[in-house]
This record gives structure tokens, sequence and C-alpha cells, in this order.
């Protein structure tokens, strides 16, 4: 799910949204498990957006509000397995920009409203700021503020329009993720990742699927440094990232 959307690997790492408090027992969205683990069924065929709204807010904890421009749009997001809470949200996120919608940050709140359609300048100027405060210490290693973490998730979705992200292959056999068609001045050129690097491990481990990702990105979650092995014309480089 993730992936099919062309978020980075390593930026799904950095995102890492919190898990909400509390319970949710709201019929669409079936719980099992404890809090810290808790997976949920997604059921939602053309199901008006302030009711899916209400939904996810409640599994959350985020605040929303939707703009009376959009109240009339309708969401399907169906998921055959139970997922965790971060995934359903990005899956949620995923579904809006689908249908022309985006999110914006608003203090405590997030605002849902038509897509806007930036010019180049523009678009380059809100990548940038997913990056603020963004320093690099030296050649492979990098400091993420929270502030910059928090535009990063704010801004994940703009994130696919950045770069491109392929699995890999060595002799048949699976050997990471590649990226290319990388834009100039994006969150990923800022972090030093180059077109056509290929992501082999993360904190050691091994990247060989969708799969095997979601499950590094989930023991990731509260770690505070990140060291991506990456493959770069053939040479094995560590980049190393602290978050503050």
């Amino acid at each position: 799910m993730i992936l099919n959307s062309a978020i980075g690997l390593l930026c799904l790492c950095l995102l890492s949204p919190h898990a909400p408090t509390g319970s949710f027992s709201k019929p669409r969205l079936v719980v099992q498990g404890k809090k810290s683990s808790k997976r949920v069924l997604l059921n939602y065929e053309a199901a008006r957006l302030i009711d899916v709204v209400k939904s996810i807010s409640k599994l959350t904890g985020k605040n929303f509000i939707v703009e009376d421009s959009v109240r009339h749009k309708k969401l399907t997001i169906i998921s055959g397995s139970r997922v965790t809470v971060d995934e359903a949200y990005l899956a949620f996120l995923d579904t809006l920009e689908t249908e022309g919608l985006q999110i914006k940050a608003t203090g405590k709140f997030f605002k849902i409203i038509n897509m806007e359609v930036p010019g180049p300048a523009r678009e380059a100027s809100l990548d940038r700021h997913q990056f603020v405060g963004i320093s690099q210490i030296d050649e492979n290693t990098w400091e993420i503020p929270q502030q910059a973490q928090r535009n990063i998730r704010n801004g994940f979705h703009r994130l696919a329009r950045q770069a491109r992200i392929v699995p890999s292959f060595k002799n048949g056999k699976a050997n990471g993720f590649k990226l290319f068609s990388i834009r100039p001045g994006s969150l990923y050129t800022k972090l030093g990742i180059k077109n056509g690097d290929i992501i082999q491990r993360v904190n050691e481990h091994e990247m060989t699927s969708p799969e095997q990702a979601l499950k590094v990105y989930e023991k990731l979650r509260h770690e505070k440094t990140i060291v991506i092995e990456i493959s770069r014309r053939g040479t094995i480089r560590k980049l190393t990232y602290k978050l503050e």
C-alpha cells in the first residue's frame, strides 16, 4: 500500500505518525489487540467524506476541518486484512489525493480542501519547506530536528511527486529498492539520495520486499538514529540520520 504510493523507504522511517490514544469501536473500523499493536479493517465503499473523516479522527486522535466545497466527495477504502493505525491513516491520505483533495495543517487541526495545482516555483517552495532545519554534519551524516520531522509528516503526500521507487533485482534475486527521477531540490536530494541509489538495508535490516519494508518501518518507529545502506554504482555506502 505505502510503496505503491511511491513514498520513499527512507521517508517512511522518518514519518512515524504517532499512534492514537484511547479505544475505538465504530463498526466500520474493527479493532483488535492492545492499543500499541491494534489493527483495523477498513470498509468504506463510496462512503461520504464526512463519515470517513469522523472515523479516522476517532481512530487517530487527529482533529480535522472539512471545507464545505468538498463535503460532497465520496471515498472508497477497503482492506482485505487488518492494518495498523499508521497504515490506515496513510491509506486515508492516499485516497484523499486520489479524489483531488489535500490536507493542510492549521494549528492543532488538519484542514481538508481541494488540491491546489501549484506552478513549478510554488511546488519547489513547498518541497523546500519540508526540510527547513535539516543540517548535514559531514559527508554521510545529517541531523533532522523535530520541526522538520513534523513538516515531513504533514507534507508526506508530496513525496510521491519528488521521486519514484521500484524493486531492484540482481541475478534474479531481490536486493532492495531503487530510486530514480528524483526531483532537484527535493527532500531526497537534501538527504543525500541520488538517482540510481538502491536502498538495501535500514539499521541492518534487509529491504527485500514491500512486506519486509513495512516490518522494518514498524521496528524503527522509535529509533533516534537511522542508518541507510545503499548501493551506488556498485559501491556500498552508509548514510546516517540523527533524529533530534
